[in-house]
């Protein structure tokens, strides 16, 4: 006889769960989509991810692909996002799925259009991405109408900051009380506290000859992270500081070293090292001092939580969900030079605390473990129910 204290949750299936997304790489986002799809997988549940661009990866769950992603040309977007559709709602009826997440705007849209009038939940997934907060703009256009009446017919918001919940309320997107956050998920096993042998061992991995602090970007080049700013800083913090030196990864030396041309801007490149594409990217923080973050706009960007894992001090702009997860030893100011430069001056003062300042972030068990727990809330728990032959 069953014991009478063993778990609903022991009888009850595993979930089968459909992701909707733009693809599995590029960005944060992606990357983050990735990573939870397969935590979740690995719980136990059945996970499918669709994605409009064509972005097969390497992965343990299901992946579909909607429509190659190609957009020559306006007619040719909209027949592409037509066929993207037809092919989803296929799926959701011949799949059954219990919940499908749209992942970001367009994905949200396609989602809940797909489902509807078919029985099956939607939760919405917004990053607090740029082309989501840039429709606040043009509220006459069609696409925010759109994307709000997508937004208010979902069953469960989740977003991954509270910066982000406030962006959409006051864009008139989102109802806050349909909200919930789920901060995002970090490998906290490749993200952490590395040792002084190991901070001198990842410089030779990467090649970097310095001895002295050393400043760390993650990031490419878009509008909203700044680049001319960042330009900016690196040339006045190497101007004040002779022990200085920067390590940039995500963007390539030529492309770096054209806008500062533009910006009659000299860099010394022999004391920046440029990495356009680092696998190993733990390799870039245990190698660091400190990582700075000039962007204007972002939603939780996942170099600062990583970097956080790792215990580097962080000076940033006032973007996204920085400073509402800021620890003391960071630094949150004004998008300019001179204010970055006095902070990096502050932070190197007192860079000895790394070793015993941590903070708590969520690892991406935990994170998959919430995400499960606010999907399982809004499955009915019937529905749950082992089917019997």
């Amino acid at each position: 006889m069953p014991d009478a204290t063993t778990s609903s949750h022991s009888r009850q299936r595993p979930l089968r769960i459909l992701f909707v997304g733009g693809a599995l790489h590029g960005g944060g986002a992606e990357r983050q989509l990735l990573q939870l799809a397969t935590e979740l997988h690995d719980l136990g549940h059945v996970v499918t991810v669709a994605t409009i661009a064509n972005s097969a990866v390497p992965s343990k769950f299901r992946q579909v692909e909607l429509w190659n992603g190609q957009r020559r040309t306006k007619l040719g977007t909209g027949l592409g996002l037509a066929q993207a559709l037809i092919r989803l709602r296929r799926l959701c009826f011949t799949d059954r799925p219990d919940v499908v997440v749209g992942w970001l705007s367009l994905p949200v849209i396609l989602t809940t259009i797909a489902c509807r009038h078919r029985g099956i939940l939607v939760v919405a997934a917004l990053r607090n991405a740029r082309p989501e907060m840039q429709l606040g703009r043009y509220r006459e256009k069609i696409v925010f109408a759109t994307l709000r009446w997508s937004l208010r017919n979902s069953n469960l918001i989740i977003a991954n900051s509270q910066a982000g919940v406030d962006g959409y309320t006051g864009l008139g997107l989102i109802d806050r009380s349909q909200a919930r956050v789920i901060r995002n998920g970090i490998d906290t096993y490749e993200f952490q506290l590395s040792s002084e042998q190991s901070a001198s061992a990842a410089r030779a991995a990467l090649g970097v000859a310095h001895d002295g602090p050393l400043a760390l970007y993650v990031g490419r080049i878009a509008e909203e992270k700044d680049i001319p700013l960042l330009v900016r800083t690196i040339s006045a913090s190497l101007d004040r500081r002779a022990d200085l030196a920067w390590l940039v990864v995500g963007i390539a030396a030529e492309r770096f070293l054209a806008i500062a041309s533009s910006l009659n801007v000299t860099i010394p490149a022999d004391r920046v090292c440029f990495i356009a594409r680092l696998e190993k990217i733990a390799l870039a923080y245990n190698a660091s001092t400190i990582l700075c973050l000039t962007s204007r706009r972002e939603g939780s960007p996942n170099c600062v939580m990583e970097a956080r894992a790792c215990r580097l001090p962080v000076i940033s702009t006032d973007c996204g969900d920085v400073r509402e997860c800021a620890c003391p030893r960071d630094r949150i100011v004004a998008a300019d030079a001179n204010a970055l430069t006095n902070a990096i001056d502050d932070v190197l003062a007192t860079v000895s605390l790394r070793q015993h300042q941590g903070h708590q972030v969520l690892s991406m068990h935990d994170c998959a473990q919430q995400w499960l727990s606010a999907l399982q809330a809004v499955v009915p728990a019937e529905a749950m129910l082992p089917k019997l032959d």
